[in-house]
């Protein structure tokens, strides 16, 4: 799901965890709801805590720990703590400091909020990190795909994704006629399923021993430079002046289609997210690209289904389908009919009268 609050907090992804964070106490504060559904997951984690009559963020201890929300109970100790983490490592303090810091004469919990793919790994971490500080953490409990947890004392210590959370807290919401928390909701996941999308993922063994993966790229790259040539010898394409423009998402080259200057090749962030495929076709908002022209003459196809190109702030992007399951000849056919059509279209554009040279793009290698 795309959000505003999404995009922006992107823009600042450095603070994306504290805006998690700080969007996650705004709905705990104001919305019963979110309350409930806190509760109902702490339940599910075996950890039956008393009510909650406050929450506060980026709490000072006089451990000197930082933990990102606090729970208070109505005798104003902190009987919930919430750690909401995207892709960053554990810090000195995690989990051993903030167990510390919770009762232990009653029931208390320490809650990781996580991407769902780091539910599970993430618990040989917390592991490792409280045996450095002498802490000695139980195997955890499966409590459900999204939910780990393990007693110490009174205390727990539990992990849980972002989606299970945010899934409990609308269905509560939706639920209670709560509207405002619902849209909230959508905010947040926005922002939680960007950063899953972008952020680095670990990688397991089996992906870094793989040859499947390398040999996918190659081959697609092979078929960027086919696709290409191909273009070019039927004349649907022009390469005069223009060289291969490799970046740090993507490889591809330069080529001029009607009477607009093209990127082609692999993207690998429009890959992620959109999940169409790998091989775009992409038009800048300059006197080269002439996106505004481009997507002018390709207007139908933004809002055609399936959805045939995009407007990108101003740049214009198209995918370059590939057939499944069919052989390389058959996928080459493909694209060159993919890429004769947009250049029939792109005939009606009139070109300049000097050549014009594509500027490097900011992610260029």
């Amino acid at each position: 799901m795309s959000s505003m609050f999404g995009h922006l907090a992107a823009r600042f992804s450095s603070g994306a965890e504290n805006l998690a964070t700080e969007a996650l106490a705004y709905m705990l504060v104001q919305s019963p709801a979110a309350r409930r559904a806190l509760n109902e997951i702490s339940t599910i984690l075996n950890a039956k805590l008393s009510e909650i009559r406050s929450f506060r963020t980026q709490c000072v201890g006089q451990d000197q720990a930082i933990p990102d929300l606090a729970g208070f109970d109505h005798c104003g100790r902190a009987i919930l703590l919430i750690e909401n983490k995207f892709w960053a490592g554990l810090t000195p303090n995690q989990p051993a400091a903030y167990l510390e810091r919770l009762p232990n004469d009653e029931p208390s919990l320490l809650l990781f909020v996580v991407p769902p793919r780091r539910v599970h790994s993430i618990w040989p971490d917390l592991v490792v990190s409280a045996a450095r500080a002498g802490l000695h953490l139980p195997p955890p409990s499966i409590r459900h795909a999204n939910a780990l947890s393990g007693q110490v004392g009174n205390r727990t210590l539990a992990v849980t994704s972002w989606q299970a959370l945010l899934d409990r807290i609308e269905a509560e919401a939706r639920a209670s006629g709560e509207a405002d928390t619902v849209s909230d909701v959508g905010q947040l996941r926005g922002l939680c399923e960007h950063m899953d999308s972008t952020g680095y993922v670990p990688a397991t063994l089996e992906e870094l021993t793989s040859t499947e993966v390398p040999r996918r790229l190659i081959g697609l790259a092979d078929l960027v430079q086919q696709a290409c040539e191909r273009a070019l010898a039927a004349g649907i394409a022009d390469r005069k002046g223009l060289l291969p423009a490799h970046k740090w998402y993507g490889a591809g080259r330069y080529l001029r289609i009607g009477g607009a200057g093209a990127w082609v090749g692999i993207d690998h962030q429009l890959w992620a997210r959109y999940g169409i495929g790998p091989l775009w076709i992409t038009f800048a908002p300059t006197e080269y690209g002439r996106a505004a022209a481009v997507l002018n003459a390709i207007a139908p196809w933004l809002s055609s289904n399936p959805v045939r190109a995009f407007d990108l702030e101003g740049n214009a992007a198209i995918p370059l389908r590939i057939t499944s399951y069919a052989t390389r000849d058959i996928v080459l056919d493909d694209l060159h009919s993919q890429i004769a059509e947009l250049c029939h279209l792109l005939r009606a554009i009139p070109s300049a009268r000097e050549p014009a040279t594509p500027e490097p793009a900011e992610d260029a290698a």
